[in-house]
């Protein structure tokens, strides 16, 4: 779990939108990006080295409300699928699975899970491919569903409000489990409408993570991990992105960045170089650490700041500017009502 915070030494015009103008790493014969309204870039992994699923989509009423979904993942050996979520995980899926049947043609099948198994086949097929072409390392796909199916629980209905995107593809087109590194969740409105287009090339990012661990088996806990921004100057943060590149996503109820208004304990602070975060049943803050800074809860986004504003960070330590922030710390709150290992 982690936050990304996007940094500007002056205070900019302009911000950005992930994948404005539908640009997505390739040509492909699968569809073509300007036939679609809207685009996400979903980063798999590290945001700086790890791998980005690209998904376009448009919305259409005729016959039926329904949305069409281009999707491109960076594999051409295997199935790939795209979905929603309730939780942002397999629990309560809707997916849609592209893959070869007996290595030959594409088909899509029309999955869901209840729980953390093997997704399956939904009594009625809503999904339609479209077109689906694997080669030079990627395979790009496009699918057809009505945004209200009437199917209960095996579907997901497409609404005016922010849902859990759920991408993932494997190593072969047998449907099998894939790998921590093959997944990804990203917040969508898929109904609204688009947020302004925002250039952020150029800027600096920092990224605010804690160490590894495994989630302690109790129904609600809380971790923390200091961190020291970077002091070489004053900054301001534009624009603030969670980082959710988890293997337990759907047990993360919220992550705060809180200011802390004196020097962080050495044994506490930069906890990623020190071993796993410090994780407790109740909110025990550390030390002076108690200001509210950033927030993100299940449903959110992106922060992003107005045109003209930022929040200041970075001026070395005794700087008279008490407002800017030098010394953080990060709680990742697990909800676990299930009580799962």
């Amino acid at each position: 779990m982690a936050v990304l915070l996007v940094l500007a030494a002056v205070l900019p015009g302009a911000h950005a939108a992930a994948c404005a103008g539908g640009a997505v790493p390739a040509a492909n014969e699968a569809f073509k990006a300007a036939d679609f309204v809207r685009c996400e870039a979903i980063t798999v992994g590290n945001p700086t080295s790890g791998q980005t699923v690209y998904l376009l989509w448009k919305m259409s009423d005729y016959p039926t409300p329904s949305v069409t979904i281009a999707a491109q993942f960076p594999s051409d050996q295997g199935w790939v699928s795209v979905g929603l979520s309730e939780s942002g995980s397999m629990y309560g899926s809707d997916m849609a699975v592209v893959r070869k049947v007996n290595g030959k043609e594409f088909v899509v099948e029309d999955r869901h899970a209840e729980r953390s198994v093997t997704p399956t086949l939904d009594a009625s097929q809503d999904v339609t491919l479209l077109a689906a072409v694997a080669s030079s390392g990627r395979t790009s796909v496009v699918i057809k569903r009505a945004t209200v199916t009437c199917m209960g629980t095996e579907d997901i209905d497409f609404k005016d409000v922010e849902a859990a995107a759920i991408v993932a593809w494997g190593d072969s087109h047998e449907f099998a489990y894939h790998s921590a590194g093959r997944r990804a969740t990203a917040w969508i409105n898929f109904l609204g409408a688009e947020s302004a287009p925002v250039d952020l090339k150029g800027y600096k990012t920092h990224e605010v993570r804690g160490n590894s661990l495994d989630v302690p088996v109790d129904n609600t806990v809380y971790c923390y991990s200091g961190h020291q921004l970077p002091q070489d100057k004053k900054y301001h943060v534009v624009r603030a992105e969670p980082l959710l590149n988890s293997s337990h996503p759907h047990l993360v109820h919220h992550m705060i960045l809180y200011t802390c208004l004196q020097d962080l304990d050495p044994d506490f602070l930069n906890q990623t170089t020190r071993g796993p975060p410090i994780c407790a049943s109740g909110m025990q803050q550390k030390g002076m650490c108690y200001s509210f800074w950033i927030l993100w809860a299940v449903g959110g986004q992106a922060m992003q700041m107005p045109t003209e504003a930022g929040m200041p960070m970075g001026l070395p330590s005794g700087a008279a500017d008490v407002a800017t922030a030098r010394n953080i710390m990060l709680e990742v709150h697990y909800d676990n009502p299930s009580v799962c290992v």
